[in-house]
């Protein structure tokens, strides 16, 4: 209709950041009411002749008919300003914001709202709480499908992208496969980025984020008599598994075009010590900090994670176990960080970094 009559139309993509944080502090019937009251200031700051719609989990797409690229951004803006000031139930959330326009780059529906999607991963990527533009972020039209954040990180060094679509795609197929694997890797993913923050940059810290949500994909391939066998694994079945992971690494490789990204997963399985049985990879300082800080992270999620062979551990043990591994298999310093992060956090009962996240939210 727009592009019939020759009116401007935009799109723009709305997410929560960090959404999981306020369902792991606070629980998902406080999670429902952000969600609503999220509803309500976007229909509230939009004009009649615009939609605002739910486009799944945490994300709104919003139709402004009759707004051009100035307007739109101008909208975005002021909505997340009435976001970010606006407490529920004694909670402050913030919002990052994605905005295409049919009448400058886009040439259809499809590729509008791909190109608002794709602008609102930039702004997560580049720090999250604000709005961006689709024409002003690094992407063409023939590339739409990568994640164009930034071309350097906060040191000017060259970054290469990633593809979100790609990594959307492998994480709902871990998830309708295996569960259990999709909520431990995303457990993973959120200690990695409350261990990163202030260590690593924020491009390093997103690229992390999605290799902890990616490091355990290769179990998609996993025979089901081994991925849910209630007893301890057997040696021969423990190589498959492992022989799956590394094959993983492979498909993200292929798919998520990031060399940066792949690095990391490799690299996970490097022992600070070194190992004589795996010589090729590095050692000490030289793995990469992604990889040391997956490596920690991992290790503990599984050990405060129920296995139907073994309790979980308590969060002392696991700093036990993490601690007696220091200098063999992980990085003594960020050993050390880590556990200073969720002490910091002042949540024992919850084996997660979403609350340092939480406290973060505003920030970012």
């Amino acid at each position: 209709m727009a592009r019939k009559h020759g009116y401007n139309l935009s799109c723009v993509f709305v997410d929560i950041d960090h959404f999981k944080a306020v369902n792991d502090e606070h629980g998902h019937s406080v999670g429902d009411v952000v969600l609503r009251s999220l509803a309500e200031t976007l229909r509230a700051g939009v004009r009649a002749t615009d939609t605002v719609c739910r486009y799944g989990g945490e994300e709104f797409c919003l139709l402004l008919s009759h707004a051009n690229t100035e307007k739109a951004v101008q909208i975005a803006e002021s909505l997340r300003q009435r976001i970010a000031i606006k407490k529920v139930r004694g909670i402050t959330v913030t919002a990052s914001f994605g905005v295409s326009c049919l009448t400058t780059q886009g040439t259809g529906a499809r590729q509008l709202i791909d190109q608002a999607d794709q602008a609102l991963y930039a702004a997560k990527d580049s720090g999250r709480n604000q709005v961006v533009l689709w024409n002003d972020i690094s992407t063409t039209a023939e590339d739409t499908d990568r994640c164009p954040a930034k071309t350097t990180d906060e040191g000017g060094q060259n970054t290469d992208e990633i593809n979100i679509r790609a990594v959307r795609v492998l994480v709902a197929a871990l998830a309708h496969r295996d569960p259990g694997t999709a909520a431990h890797s995303r457990q993973v993913a959120d200690l990695c980025v409350a261990l990163a923050k202030g260590f690593l940059s924020r491009h390093d810290c997103f690229v992390l984020e999605v290799a902890g949500q990616l490091h355990d994909i290769g179990k998609l391939g996993v025979p089901d008599s081994i991925l849910y066998k209630p007893d301890a694994l057997t040696e021969a079945e423990l190589k498959t598994v492992h022989a799956h992971l590394r094959f993983g690494i492979e498909t993200v490789a292929a798919t998520c075009s990031s060399a940066q990204l792949t690095e990391i997963l490799r690299a996970r399985y490097a022992c600070y010590g070194g190992n004589p049985e795996e010589p090729d990879l590095p050692t000490g300082k030289d793995i990469p900090p992604g990889a040391r800080i997956l490596a920690i992270c991992d290790a503990f999620s599984a050990m405060v994670s129920p296995r139907p062979f073994r309790h979980a551990f308590t969060r002392e043990k696991a700093f036990e176990e993490l601690r007696r591994s220091a200098g063999t298999q992980f990085d003594p310093e960020l050993v050390e960080r880590f556990i200073e992060v969720l002490l910091a956090s002042d949540k024992a009962q919850t084996p997660t970094a979403s609350d340092v996240i939480a406290s973060e939210a505003a920030r970012r």
